[in-house]
């Protein structure tokens, strides 16, 4: 209808000019409206006269459809876009402002194709002039003039002109990597590169630019694959195309890209990038080059990279069929690594070797191995571990199974992407059916591939690479698993004097980097490698470590008496200068110690002495049980002397292996233990002390509060395991706590105003009330159970007011410090410990009145009633509660649903409904999300829950079923709308053929339309940010390879559907319907506002 009324129109009117006049307006001053109609209806002149200037008719008179399109261009389209200029450079153009720019380009693309150069180059010199002066009043802002450059350059001609068009399109394509100056070089990328090369005249300024960089300049890769791709049809033989070209129909090519080294190397850079639009460009000239290699069946050879060695790229029509085998395999093998499953990967694997078959001749490559190692590079750096791992061990088997010529390549490759593959280590898990303690597989291949592909080296070469290989070790922080079997491989390279006076620098270097490694079995075994390694790769080491012993010592500030060793003189000095420093790392100290420990013991056998004194091994641990045998009866001890000594005990309790020892045979674990429990009495008086009477009586102390109860629960765990004989004295310690925390919970304050010390009295004391439950309840060797003050502490819990609010205290204490007032702010985290703690009381309660014979006080005390109302208390607590405190309340209600099912089976609905609810809302934090979930499971699949639902029919079991039949509903309504869009896909599709696209897109551009691509890309939005425009048009790909490369550079948006897992891609179906579906909402939106 358009075209008819455009036509129609242009027919009967006489005056080309009042039509003109007409469209723009009496003022001349064109709108985004007026601009599109204008720009069609120069296209219709342009079509009416034969297709545009043929160059003819250039000194006689001008045609009425030349004065008409100097008079738009000049009168109405530039001023147009000048008058968008001015805007400063950071803020981003208007979508009204876009349209008005794409409308007049296009229409002085009309123009300059009835005009010709002439009008071209001067709309060419005043968007050059704006380029290079910058943005202001009187110049036309940078997209715009990019725009108007790549409307006009088929018909520049002048070479000077060209020059320097292409340059200043190459200065802003290597622009900085500000979002800024980003989106402007891909848009040079885009638009203004290739339709400069489609210029046979400027084609050669811009392979020269894109390719020949000169010194000092920079060129991102997936900015040059965007012209590249772009480019495609310019810089092949042209005898292989499909379909014309050229803007006068005719097909010419002036390039053949595959004769150039620099190109292949772009391609190769291309496959291994982290962007998927990057990936698919490279594929996509690849496959355009093997393409045309086949059609033109002609011999064809880039410049080799050494004298003797493969080129990057070659052809011949004797081995054409093989030719095309090779590269079938290759391409297939790079598209199916985008997939990144490795079901779908595996199958494919075998034609890698099949590639191998093909690539090397007897000790020669013919092809460049590089293209292999853009394979592997790629599975290397894949998000999917398994794949990462399969690929790994195909390249160190492949080296088993198959002589390969050497080549520098593979040296660098191993140094580079295979050693930053080797760092994870997860690779390293051992196959099933393994042994505990048995070396991985990967680990052995390894071993093997080194020893191989250094045998095979020149000798010339071996130390270079060997220097290498270990500096790569010491270069970056590596976990002690991949550090382990690195320093083993180097330990089974065959012995060679291949290894210098650097080298050994190195190796030290990486035993220094091993050092900061947590695992001291992994570090010890590392270090034992290394040592080996150095021993059978070099010559010099006796003399080496004579002269540069100093560098393995730790400097002293005392003197090591010839008694002792500087390894026990340093730990005691570490151990006293922990003691004393506000700030020490615990963990070395505790480590040290352990490490001391071992030495000394190892001392001791090898010196045969049959005394169990160990009076060194006492002098090291002396300045801590001094201190831990102090606590109970010096309280003027220094608060920072009795946290850190009660935090190394906790540390050494933590990391000695106690549980796992065997005193009657190990003699070190045995003088430990019996070391530690000397000063048992004194700690547990200290705790008592503390938790107790008052002491704890600012916020700053409930972190103390903490690290007190931590120590009791190890320290009665320790106590259990090492059956210490002075069980009264841990009966008396516990009822003395539990009976003072009593009262301290129970004591009523006859002050008005609630003081901050006796809130966190409570605090602490509920705090130590929920240890000890866990304690009672986790430890019955103890025998704690039968206490007096624990059937107390389970009256007075139970008749306690459940979920208490715990005032905030109005003023402070006069001896808080400073910092307190900002710490009132966390209140509310107090309260909810507070309730936390109560419910892990309660827990015990439950859990024991449901696991042993009932007593009559707590049968009374638990009556149905009194279950009722605590699992009412529960509902409240989980509603309350953060996330990660709500555990032990789920434990209560599990206990009390099964019991209360039959009775108040309303409020056990109830129960399950808010469980769920707050279970779907946590947080997805390991942590926090799977102890949750579990307990949950736990709680509502209860056997005796499901049993007494199942058997009653009860209104339980019909909210299942109900669930059930609304889940089916859902899954049904979701496949109807999906099949609904699949109609609403096939009736609003336009039909245009693939080779029509670039044309059509860009049409549709200049009538207003944004391109929205649905793919993966750096810089996709997702479709749950992304606002639609009401002009809008929906691009989709391929089922597998997506949106082809040369046509992602014609889209606007990128928009990426977001998923979870691994799975990449969805049916086109799928994402169309998910697509218009948004867009369709978020129109309706709008029409509602």
């Amino acid at each position: 209808m358009e075209l008819v009324l455009a036509d129609t129109l242009l027919s009967q009117c006489l005056d080309a000019g009042a039509l003109l006049r007409a469209v723009c307006g009496e003022d001349g001053t064109l709108s985004v409206e007026r601009a599109e109609t204008l720009r069609f209806l120069l296209q219709r002149v342009a079509a009416a006269e034969g297709g545009g200037w043929s160059g003819q008719g250039a000194d006689g008179e001008d045609p009425a459809a030349l004065r008409l399109a100097r008079e738009a261009a000049l009168g109405h389209c530039l001023p147009a876009l000048l008058r968008t200029g001015g805007a400063p450079a950071a803020k981003p153009p208007e979508p009204e402002q876009l349209r008005l720019v794409r409308a007049s380009c296009g229409a002085l693309r009309s123009c300059a194709s009835l005009v010709g150069p002439p009008l071209a180059e001067r709309l060419a010199q005043e968007a050059l002039a704006s380029l290079e002066a910058g943005a202001g009043a009187g110049r036309l802002w940078t997209e715009a003039a990019v725009e108007l450059l790549a409307a006009v350059a088929p018909w520049l001609e002048e070479p000077a002109l060209l020059g320097r068009t292409v340059a200043v399109a190459l200065r802003l394509l290597r622009g900085d990597a500000g979002d800024e100056e980003e989106s402007r070089a891909l848009l040079v990328a885009g638009r203004l590169l290739p339709a400069l090369g489609r210029n046979h005249a400027a084609l050669g300024h811009v392979w020269e630019g894109l390719l020949l960089t000169p010194e000092g300049a920079t060129t991102r890769g997936s900015r040059t694959l965007l012209v590249l791709s772009a480019l495609s049809d310019a810089v092949f033989p042209a005898g292989a195309q499909l379909q014309d070209v050229g803007s006068d129909g005719e097909t010419a090519s002036l390039l053949d890209a595959r004769l150039h080294s620099s190109f292949w190397r772009v391609v190769q850079k291309g496959l291994t990038e982290s962007d998927a639009s990057c990936r698919k460009r490279a594929r996509y000239l690849l496959k355009r080059a093997v393409d045309v290699s086949a059609k033109l069946h002609a011999e064809c050879r880039c410049a080799a990279d050494a004298a003797n060695g493969p080129c990057l790229f070659w052809w011949c029509a004797e081995e054409n069929d093989q030719l095309i085998q090779f590269w079938e395999n290759y391409i297939l093998i790079m598209e199916t690594l985008e997939g990144n499953q490795i079901h779908v990967i595996k199958p494919v694997l075998p034609k890698l070797n099949s590639l191998y078959e093909h690539a090397v001749l007897e000790d020669r490559w013919l092809f460049h191995p590089s293209w292999h190692m853009c394979i592997y590079k790629r599975m290397f750096e894949s998000e999917n571990k398994t794949l990462t791992r399969e690929g790994v061990i195909h390249f160190l088997e492949v080296w088993q199974t198959k002589y390969l010529p050497t080549s520098p390549g593979f040296s660098e490759f191993i140094i580079g992407p295979l050693m930053d593959a080797l760092s994870e280590s997860s690779l390293y898990s051992r196959s099933s059916g393994q042994m505990m303690g048995t070396c991985p597989p990967l680990a052995i291949k390894l071993q093997m591939f080194l020893a191989t592909f250094l045998t095979n080296l020149p000798e010339e070469e071996k130390s270079s690479f060997l220097l290498k290989f270990i500096q790569k070790m010491s270069n970056r922080h590596w976990c002690a698993v991949p550090i382990l079997f690195l320093s083993m491989a180097l330990a089974y390279i065959p012995a060679c004097g291949a290894l210098d006076a650097k080298g050994l620098l190195a190796l030290r270097d990486v035993l220094q980097c091993t050092m900061i490694t947590h695992q001291i079995l992994l570090r010890g075994a590392a270090q034992c490698y290394l040592l080996k390694a150095a021993l059978r790769l070099t010559d010099v080491l006796c003399d080496w470590l004579y002269v540069n012993d100093k560098y393995f010592r730790r400097p002293l500030n005392c003197d090591v008496p010839q008694d002792k060793t500087a390894l026990s003189v340093y730990v005691q000095v570490l151990v006293q200068d922990y003691l004393k420093t506000p700030k020490a790392h615990i963990r070395l100290v505790a480590t040290m110690i352990l490490l001391a420990a071992d030495v000394e013991e190892m001392k001791h056998e090898r010196n045969g002495n049959g005394s169990t004194e160990r009076i060194e091994l006492k002098a090291l641990l002396n300045p801590l049980l001094d201190v831990l045998l102090k606590l109970g009866t010096n309280p003027y001890i220094s608060t920072l002397k009795t946290d850190k000594s009660l935090q190394l005990l906790l540390k050494l309790l933590l990391t000695c292996p106690i549980k796992c020892s065997s005193p009657q045979v190990d003699g070190l674990m045995m003088f430990l233990q019996n070391s530690f429990l000397t000063t048992t009495e004194s700690i547990l008086d200290f705790l008592l002390r503390r938790l107790t009477a008052n002491e704890l009586n600012t916020i700053a102390d409930l972190e103390r509060c903490n690290l007190y109860l931590t120590v009791l629960s190890e320290l009665m765990n320790f106590c259990s395991i090492n059956s210490w004989k002075k069980g009264p004295s841990i009966c008396n310690f516990m009822s003395s706590l539990i009976n003072a925390s009593l009262y301290h919970l129970q004591e009523i304050s006859s002050e008005k105003e609630v003081k901050l010390g006796e809130q966190i009295q409570k605090v602490v004391s509920m705090a130590s009330l929920s240890v000890v439950c866990d304690i009672i309840g986790q430890k019955p060797d103890l025998q704690l159970q039968s206490l007096p003050a624990v059937d107390t502490l389970k009256t007075v819990i139970l008749c306690a007011q459940v979920n208490p609010v715990l005032k905030k205290p109005c003023s402070l204490e006069n001896n808080s410090s400073f910092e307190e007032p900002t710490s009132h702010q966390g209140w509310g985290k107090i309260v909810a410990r507070y309730i936390h703690d109560q419910w892990v009381c309660l827990r015990f309660i439950l859990n024991d009145y449901q696991n042993v014979f009932k007593d009559k006080n707590l049968q009374q005390i638990l009556s149905d009633q009194k279950c009722a109302e605590i699992l009412q208390f529960a509902l409240e607590a989980i509603t309350i509660l953060p996330s990660d405190h709500v555990l032990p309340v789920f434990h209560c209600m599990k206990i009390l649903v099964s019991q209360l099912l039959g009775m108040t089976e309303s409020l056990c609905i109830e129960a399950f409904d808010l469980t769920w609810k707050i279970i779907s809302s946590l947080s997805n934090t390991q942590l926090i999300f799977w102890p949750n979930l579990k307990a949950f499971v736990q709680f509502v699949f209860d056997p005796e829950v499901l049993a007494a639902a199942a058997k009653n029919k009860s209104q339980a079991y019909t909210k299942i079923k109900e669930g059930e039949d609304q889940l089916k509903t859902s899954i049904c309504t979701f496949l109807a709308v999906l099949s609904h869009f699949d109609v609403i896909l096939q009736n609003v599709s336009e039909k245009v053929k693939p080779f029509q696209l670039v044309d059509y897109l860009e049409q549709k551009k200049m009538e207003g339309y944004t391109i929205v691509g649905v793919e993966q890309t750096a810089k996709s939005c997702d479709l749950t940010e992304y606002c639609f425009p009401e002009k809008c048009l929906l691009l989709l790909g391929n089922e597998h390879e997506g949106i082809p490369a040369n046509l992602i550079q014609q889209l606007d948006v990128c928009v990426e559907i977001p998923q979870q897992g691994i799975i990449r891609s969805l049916n086109v179906h799928v994402s169309g319907a998910l697509l218009i579906w948004e867009y369709t909402r978020q129109q309706i939106l709008k029409e509602k506002e």
